[in-house]
């Protein structure tokens, strides 16, 4: 039995839906097309921002902020990159609220130009460099310096537009995680994304015992939080809701803590500790020494964070094929043959306006092309033309 119904191979969508449901990472929120992130989800949120912060500054990288309006003219520059988004756009066409006879609100002060509130960012930070000089990553080329009039001097004195790129990382990436490392019991959060390391359970039968087990519990926290791990120290919660029947067990299992500890008076009387690991079987629990617990739950952090990332990159190695065949690579995505879903393509490939309409039939796209090239020869699938360049393809949802 799995805590999550139906299972990722019933039907992954619902899967998907439960997960963050049972995580209680976001729900639904009265304005349409919004949700409301609550804490747990907000704590893993944080801490993908702060992590990659730190990996932009590392390179030299310094932040800003932009308007959430956009302009409608600045979309109609470069309306080919928008196409996606416009039907997905709220637009802000009035500047103020007023009093309706009989009473209510109602707009007034339509503006002289709509406003949009921005899907992507890159028309308004385009305009902004003209005058300076997942997530996903995007090289641009020169399209959005074209549209923005961004222009440098090279070396040899002439203007010339500049070759521009794009990073963004929204709370999508929250759903990469829930799918590259969710399973049929839900959530499964990478500790040093974890916005909790540990959660120890106390377990009592009576008041003699819960006051014992307390104070067995708090210290144990402190002792675990004064432990160094990634960034920082390691990050303690202590669940004492009087709950039976393993509902609080399963309930922390469902949100993906990294490391449950579940400590009874038998655990007090043997100065131990009985744990769960969330990269292991819900069941699989062992026992282990206090002291050795504490001076190792870095190194057993570490361990988990090194497998699920093995997993991971296992799971995208397993599903990602070579395809030099036209036919084969429709046969991937069409699902024509038993046990083929579709899953990462690596394809020689040759940029070509020509292309989109023939993957755009299979509701295919290129994802990436990366920067590590084996410079093979071959010959693109969809123009013929021979190319060393290979690109990687997949299905969006």
């Amino acid at each position: 039995m799995h805590a999550i119904h139906p299972t990722r191979e019933q039907d992954y969508s619902e899967w998907y839906q439960q997960v963050i449901r049972e995580a209680d990472l976001a729900e639904t929120s009265p304005a349409r097309g919004c949700m409301i992130i609550k804490p747990l989800g907000y704590g893993l949120w944080e801490n993908m921002q702060q992590t990659l912060d730190r990996m932009f500054k590392d390179t030299g990288h310094q932040n800003v902020y932009f308007p959430l309006f956009i302009p409608l003219s600045f979309f109609e520059k470069e309306a080919a990159h928008v196409e996606g988004f416009a039907k997905e756009c709220a637009v802000v066409t009035h500047r103020r609220l007023e009093a309706k006879p009989g009473g209510g609100l109602q707009p007034a002060g339509e503006l002289e130009e709509p406003l949009i509130v921005r899907p992507t960012s890159e028309t308004i930070i385009g305009a902004a460099f003209a005058k300076w000089k997942a997530g996903t990553s995007h090289f641009l080329g020169q399209n959005f310096a074209r549209a923005s009039e961004i222009k440098f001097q090279n070396e040899a004195g002439q203007e010339e537009f500049a070759w521009t790129t794009s990073w963004g990382v929204s709370t999508r990436l929250i759903g990469a995680l829930i799918m590259a490392h969710g399973d049929d019991d839900g959530l499964v959060i990478p500790p040093r994304l974890a916005p909790h390391h540990v959660v120890i359970l106390p377990i009592q039968r009576n008041e003699a015992d819960r006051v014992r087990v307390m104070e067995y519990c708090e210290r144990l926290a402190k002792e675990l939080r004064a432990q160094p791990f990634g960034e920082g120290r390691v990050r303690v919660e202590i669940d004492a809701r009087n709950m039976g029947g393993g509902g609080k067990t399963w309930s922390h299992i469902k949100r993906g803590v990294p490391i449950r500890l579940e400590i009874g008076p038998r655990d007090l009387d043997a100065g131990s500790v009985t744990l769960g690991r969330r990269d292991r079987p819900a069941q699989q629990r062992e026992s282990m020494a206090h002291e050795q617990f504490v001076s190792s739950i870095g190194e057993i952090l570490e361990d988990m964070q090194s497998r699920l990332f093995q997993r991971a990159l296992a799971f995208r190695r397993e599903h990602t094929r070579e395809i030099t065949e036209r036919e084969e690579f429709e046969r991937w995505y069409a699902g024509a043959e038993e046990g083929i879903h579709g899953g990462f393509a690596l394809c020689p490939f040759v940029d070509d306006p020509r292309i989109a309409a023939q993957l755009a039939a299979l509701k295919v796209s290129v994802r990436c092309i990366p920067f590590e090239q084996a410079q093979r020869r071959s010959a693109c699938l969809f123009t013929g033309k021979p190319t060393d360049q290979w690109a990687i393809f997949a299905r969006a949802y």
